[in-house]
C-alpha cells in the first residue's frame, strides 16, 4: 500500500510541476534595417540561431523581421539577440518581445530585478499587475532606430541605482507595447 501511495504522491507532483509555468521570455519579434535578400536573412537567421538559449527563428524578408521562440527555462539576453544581429551586418529596427507574467506588480518608472538583470519600466502611466504574456518593447540605441530613440532618450535615466551591482549584466529600458 505504502507503494501504491508513494507512486500516485510521485506522479501528482510531476503532473502538478507541469501545469506551474516559470515566469520567462516566450519570444520576440527583432525588427531589421538592411536585409534586402534571402541571402540577408539567412546569415541573420545563422547568427540569431547560435545562441544557446534560443529554439527557432522564423524571418520575414518582405517584412524585414525575424521572430524567434526562446528555449523553455533559460536565460535570455537581448542584448546578445540584438548583437547577433549587428554581427550579421544588419541594425536592429526595433525589438518587442513577449514575457510570460507571473503577476507582477508595476508602478510608473518601477526598476524589476530579473535574472541579474535590470528592467526599467519607463512611460507607465498607473501602478498595474502583469500576469500572463505580455508584449515589452525595449528602448535604447541598440533596440531601436536613432530617430525613434531620440523621442525617448530624456526618459532613459537610470533610475535604477540602487539595483545595480557588480553582478549585473545589463540594464534594459522597457515599455509596454
Amino acid at each position: 500500500m505504502t507503494k501504491v501511495i508513494k507512486y500516485n504522491l510521485t506522479i501528482t507532483i510531476i503532473l502538478i510541476s507541469l501545469f506551474i509555468s516559470k515566469a520567462q521570455f516566450i519570444s520576440a519579434v527583432v525588427g531589421i534595417d538592411g536585409l534586402t535578400c534571402s541571402a540577408c536573412s539567412f546569415s541573420t537567421e545563422k547568427s540569431i540561431r547560435k545562441l544557446i538559449f534560443v529554439d527557432s527563428v522564423y524571418m520575414e524578408l518582405e517584412k524585414n523581421i525575424a521572430t524567434v521562440y526562446f528555449k523553455k527555462n533559460s536565460s535570455v539576453s537581448i542584448h546578445s539577440l540584438a548583437q547577433k544581429v549587428i554581427d550579421a551586418g544588419f541594425a536592429v529596427r526595433s525589438i518587442h518581445a513577449i514575457y510570460d507574467f507571473q503577476d507582477l506588480k508595476i508602478t510608473p518608472d518601477q526598476c524589476w530585478d530579473y535574472e541579474n538583470n535590470i528592467y526599467h519600466f519607463i512611460k507607465i502611466e498607473k501602478e498595474q499587475t502583469l500576469s500572463g504574456p505580455t508584449t515589452i518593447k525595449f528602448i535604447g540605441e541598440k533596440y531601436m532606430q536613432k530617430a525613434e530613440y531620440k523621442k525617448w532618450k530624456l526618459l532613459c535615466t537610470n533610475t535604477c541605482n540602487n539595483l545595480t551591482t557588480s553582478l549585473t549584466k545589463n540594464v534594459y529600458q522597457i515599455t509596454l507595447f
